[in-house]
């Protein structure tokens, strides 16, 4: 993973299949929220937190 504060995962991180963004790499291959396992969802972000929908995205940064 990358150094620093910023969150990003990068494109080689993934590519790698090791390490914790593998997870966040197989949740959005499959469209589905890393928090809930929705995948019927069209907004889905990346967050800290991994691949997430709307409602697990406000729930991660709600603390």
């Amino acid at each position: 993973m990358k150094n620093g504060t910023n969150a990003a995962v990068l494109v080689t991180d993934l590519l790698a299949a090791d390490g914790p963004a593998a997870a966040i790499a197989e949740d959005f291959i499959a469209a589905r929220c890393s928090g809930c396992a929705r995948h019927d969802v069209d907004d889905m972000r990346f967050g800290g937190e991994g691949y997430l929908c709307p409602r697990c995205g406000s729930a991660a940064a709600d603390g």
